[in-house]
């Protein structure tokens, strides 16, 4: 099939990105897994350490999930002993547990070397443009 070339370029890009992020993503949840976490457990915890006062509203927001997902993750991480969840005013205060702090302690500098492994290729201004450039792609 003979396609135009702005098509063509346009089809190779796509394609590369989805094969990055299927990658990497696959190799991001096989270390969670490791953990016994999901992405968006690991994501949630994250959160939670980092804001302790926000609702979970918020952390559904910041995490791309709905409230009803984030009841849900916060029940697994109260049921593995990861959070604490309480009744603080009209809303319910989440709290790291010291288990969840442990694992935490080990998961994200293991993350944070992961991402870095996968991205040493780059340097800071390629980082710095594939940022922009898959910014102004989500924003199309």
């Amino acid at each position: 099939m003979n396609r135009p070339p702005r098509l063509a370029r346009s089809l190779d890009a796509f394609t590369a990105l989805q094969h990055a992020a299927h990658g990497t993503g696959v190799a991001a949840v096989r270390r969670l897994e490791q953990r016994g976490l999901t992405p968006a457990q690991f994501q949630l915890l994250v959160r939670v350490q980092r804001h302790p006062e926000a609702a979970q509203q918020d952390h559904a927001d910041a995490i791309g999930v709905t409230k009803a997902n984030v009841s849900q993750l916060l029940g697994r991480l109260q049921q593995a002993g990861l959070v604490s969840r309480h009744a603080s005013g009209r809303r319910n205060a989440v709290e790291l547990t010291p288990a969840g702090q442990a694992l935490l302690a080990e998961a994200v500098p293991e993350h944070d070397q992961f991402v870095l492994d996968r991205f040493a290729d780059l340097d800071d201004t390629e980082l710095a443009t594939l940022t922009g450039l898959l910014a102004r792609i989500e924003t199309g």
